[in-house]
């Protein structure tokens, strides 16, 4: 044996338990820090805060529409852009900061000895910069953004308090409407907000019990005669509490989402729907003309939950063969954020329900971070534009460009086009004058009960 042979082992020996230990503390994909490795510091410094008293923040981000670029050129494409959006976020960080893979598209980031005004800036910072960051993928390009929560750390909550805090606030960053930083407040986030949900939860499983969801019809009027008797409906779901008293969409719905409840709530609302259209169809009120498609609809919107559902399918197949509703009479909204997030599954009902007689709408088109390529995948026939355009277009000439724009596309590819919150006859004459096809808002009619006549006036209920 060489007389240096034994040390020169106990160098690589310690070589290779070195390598294997930055190996557990490390994303692999991005060379990040890992979940494990990022907790690990975290709890430190939650630690060091309740005896230095020193100021941190923990900031958990979660990409909004990067499933997307899984969706459209794979996971390959997924993983570069991963990789790529790791070097952009650290652009915007300081030296002391730990940017940190959690999974999938989640990431945290520990900001050290960092005041909550500065952690705001800093969260804005990132946020921007991922906002304005284009991912160029062969002849593809994407836009991806970011939903943000932010937590103060003082060394006042445990660890697992502090990331369960962030990933709520995390949570309602994203219902909120993505794209932005969403500070978590103490004094206005406690266990009071699980404590709300539950009972929310409860309330949603008695309205079930007790038969306390309502339907309501918006109607949509054509603006070409051609199709001005038809009738055209957006059908909506209100709850009523064990009062009787109407609980508003935005107080129950996100609850129902978080807690796997809206998938049934859609089922219940197809189905009554359905019953009800079908005696429509045996009383005349709704006429049949044989095999050819209606040109009158009633439109559902339809969640993530219900399209990620394998089994929705075959509810809708069995639904339809039981009822035999005309062809083209059922439709279901569907929003561009929505459809683009789960694009692969959505083309896919889209086309499965196609061949059953439905319709589909593109719902709050121009808004997300898409653009008309992902058409090619998504078979719709309607596309709503988004209200955020239609209410300013009287008065911005940017809002009617985008609003002229979005309807004379939509017309090239053989789609009709339908206009939301028409909230005055301004607005409704330049919709007119660009050739929109469709309209809806309190301008035209306010909701209206279709099913439960000791349901709440329309006047008590929030807007669609």
């Amino acid at each position: 044996m060489l007389p240096d042979a034994e040390p020169y082992t106990e160098v690589w020996l310690q070589g290779i338990l070195d390598a294997l230990c930055d190996l557990s503390s490390k994303d692999a994909l991005t060379g990040l820090v890992n979940r494990r490795e990022f907790e690990r510091r975290l709890t430190e410094l939650v630690n060091s805060a309740k005896t230095d008293g020193r100021q941190h923040g923990l900031l958990y981000l979660d990409l909004d529409n990067f499933k997307t670029v899984n969706d459209t050129c794979g996971h390959a494409a997924g993983d570069e852009m991963l990789r790529q959006l790791t070097t952009v976020m650290q652009a915007r960080m300081r030296g002391s900061d730990t940017l940190a893979r959690l999974g999938g598209d989640e990431f945290g980031v520990i900001l050290e000895q960092c005041p909550l005004e500065q952690a705001v800036r800093i969260a804005n910072g990132m946020r921007e910069a991922v906002r304005e960051f284009r991912f160029i993928w062969e002849d593809k390009t994407f836009g991806v953004g970011i939903s943000a929560g932010l937590v103060g750390i003082d060394g006042s909550e445990s660890t697992d308090r502090v990331l369960a805090a962030a990933d709520r606030i995390c949570y309602e960053a994203k219902t909120k409407g993505r794209d932005r930083v969403q500070v978590y407040r103490p004094e206005h986030h406690n266990d009071d907000t699980q404590n709300a949900d539950m009972s929310m939860v409860s309330q949603i499983n008695h309205a079930f019990e007790l038969g306390n969801f309502r339907l309501y019809r918006q109607e949509i009027v054509a603006l070409n005669a051609a199709d001005g008797d038809t009738p055209h409906y957006e059908i909506l779901v209100r709850m009523l509490d064990r009062d009787g008293h109407p609980v508003p969409p935005s107080a129950f719905m996100p609850t129902a989402e978080r807690y796997n409840l809206l998938g049934s709530i859609e089922r219940w609302v197809i189905s009554s729907l359905v019953e009800f259209l079908a005696a429509q169809c045996e009383s005349g009120a709704i006429p049949r003309d044989g095999n050819q498609q209606t040109s009158a609809f009633y439109a559902v919107n339809l969640s993530g939950a219900s399209i990620n559902d394998a089994s929705f399918t075959d509810f809708m197949r069995k639904l339809i063969n039981r009822f035999n509703l005309p062809r083209g009479l059922l439709c279901f909204e569907v929003t561009e954020t929505t459809a683009i997030a789960n694009l692969t599954k959505a083309a896919a009902l889209m086309h499965e329900l196609k061949t059953l007689g439905c319709r589909f709408a593109l719902d709050d088109f121009g808004i997300g971070m898409s653009s008309f390529a992902y058409l090619k995948y998504l078979p719709v026939d309607y596309i709503k534009i988004d209200g955020v355009f239609v209410r300013g277009m009287a008065g911005d000439p940017m809002d009617h460009a985008i609003v002229e724009a979005i309807n004379r596309i939509a017309h090239i590819l053989g789609l009709k086009t339908v206009a939301e919150f028409v909230e005055d006859a301004s607005i409704l004459e330049q919709l007119r004058g660009v050739g929109v096809d469709y309209a809806q808002g309190y301008f035209i009619s306010k909701p209206a009960v279709l099913l439960g006549a000791d349901a709440a006036e329309p006047a008590e209920l929030e807007r669609a």
